[in-house]
């Protein structure tokens, strides 16, 4: 069981960087608008050609400084997940021994800069992000252009190419901040790691939850990758794009700190039904009106999970979902 003021103080900043999310989600925003605006003003003259033309050196221009914004809004991230962390990590041990240490400055500007989110660091996505925007831009006033099409809709092209934009830059910014939050967040745990067995997966409790964070909700896993509860193999969170779990460090008891400490408590969740008792994706979503399984795991695999021929964990090998016609094949019969 998770220390419940170890988990408690770590879910009250990840709402803390919910909130920064959508301020920083904003500023990006409101800077790919004003982009949308000069790119429009080159379509409304006579020199489209060559407006388009100029047009990579503005997307690029203005994803450097959202680039740029992004890596300075990670180092200030990097810093505080370390110090909550620490701060935490002594509080939830009663301060009775050395406790809260912090990784290195060189470690933690690092944990900023080489983020790893699906496969790339933040700054070579944003870098993706402005060729993907350049590339469809162009083409679109060019197929409007060969068309026949008017201005307005060519511009309506161009509403289309920047909504995705727009899109694909507020989900980097949110992975963004949470991927390098929870690094920091491992490293500050690498750094204590004599109080530490090992970490766990904690899950978000709404329908937003994809099926492969929730098969890990509560898995837990040793400080070197070692399966404790599960077989699934060790990745930290977020698990992908939009991933809103988080790894919480699991406390050795007091009995192994050798230091004499009253029980822990029972821990608490944030669920959209309010504040629960310890529990698990799967327990919680059992609870859901069917029609809301459903939504969550399909109705095929609902069916076979509540009708009990199958278990929450069987719906998954490897940690990634099964299709129904594998399910069915391995345990309908």
């Amino acid at each position: 069981m998770l220390n419940k003021e170890l988990f408690d103080s770590t879910i009250a900043f990840y709402v803390d960087l919910e909130r920064l999310g959508n301020k920083e989600a904003k500023t990006v925003l409101d800077l790919l608008k004003q982009m949308q605006k000069d790119l429009l003003a080159g379509i409304a003259t006579d020199r489209t050609e060559r407006q388009l033309q100029e047009s990579q050196a503005v997307i690029k221009r203005y994803y450097k400084d959202i680039a740029d914004s992004s890596q300075s809004v990670a180092d200030g991230v990097s810093t505080a997940s370390a110090n909550e962390t620490a701060k935490a990590l002594a509080t939830a041990t009663g301060q009775q021994f050395t406790a809260g240490l912090l990784p290195t400055n060189e470690v933690l500007k690092q944990v900023a800069s080489d983020a790893i989110i699906e496969g790339a660091v933040q700054k070579d996505w944003w870098s993706k992000q402005a060729i993907n925007t350049a590339f469809a831009f162009q083409g679109q006033v060019r197929q409007g252009i060969v068309n026949g099409e008017n201005l307005s809709q060519i511009v309506d092209r161009v509403n289309g190419v920047m909504m995705t934009s727009r899109r694909n830059a507020e989900i980097l910014v949110r992975t963004s901040i949470s991927t390098v939050a929870n690094n920091a967040r491992i490293e500050t745990y690498k750094a204590n790691e004599d109080l530490i067995k090992g970490y766990e997966w904690v899950a978000s409790l709404d329908f937003k939850t994809c099926l492969e964070c929730g098969n890990r909700d509560n898995k837990q896993w040793t400080m070197d990758g070692k399966g404790i509860n599960t077989d699934i193999p060790y990745t930290t969170a977020p698990l992908h794009f939009g991933c809103r779990c988080t790894m919480i460090a699991v406390l050795k008891s007091p009995e192994e700190l050798g230091i004499d400490l009253p029980a822990l408590p029972a821990r608490t969740r944030s669920s959209i039904e309010g504040t629960i008792e310890d529990t698990s994706f799967a327990s919680w979503l059992k609870r859901q009106p069917p029609k809301n399984i459903e939504e969550v795991l399909g109705k095929g695999r609902a069916e076979l999970w509540l009708s009990g021929k199958v278990t929450f964990e069987q719906l998954f090998k490897g940690g990634t979902a099964l299709t129904l016609e594998e399910l069915l094949n391995k345990y309908a019969n």
